[in-house]
């Protein structure tokens, strides 16, 4: 099975914020370039690779984009790269008010296994 990410332009960079309004949950990746700006030094992103949907309390990355990612990170030391993770309403409602600001114990492991490839890890908090 081919995986196509979604892909979305800086300029839609706060399409991210209402992805945690939807019932399920989704994670991705955030792609930067550092750059001069005014003369100072400056982290630029300039797209979004959204490359998972789950459901509340249950989201990963199709392994196919994982490694697209990976080895784009590996490959490209200019890129900077930072995977993102949503919890949901639906996730608050099933799982308890805890997951509206904190990452859950799986949440955690994936970040500290991905730490090697990837700059950061963000969790979107609920507004």
């Amino acid at each position: 099975m081919v995986f196509n990410p979604t892909l979305m332009k800086r300029d839609d960079l706060e399409g991210l914020l209402i992805l945690p309004q939807h019932p399920d949950e989704f994670t991705g990746f955030i792609f930067y370039e550092s750059a001069l700006v005014n003369g100072s030094p400056a982290d630029l992103a300039f797209g979004v690779a959204v490359t998972g949907q789950g459901s509340p309390g249950n989201v990963m990355s199709h392994p196919n984009a994982l490694q697209m990612v990976v080895d784009a990170a590996t490959n490209n030391p200019n890129l900077g790269v930072i995977e993102f993770h949503t919890h949901s309403f639906e996730t608050v409602r099933r799982h308890g008010q805890v997951f509206a600001t904190q990452l859950s114990a799986a949440d955690h492991q994936a970040m500290v296994a991905h730490s090697a490839y990837f700059i950061g890890y963000s969790h979107l908090h609920l507004p």
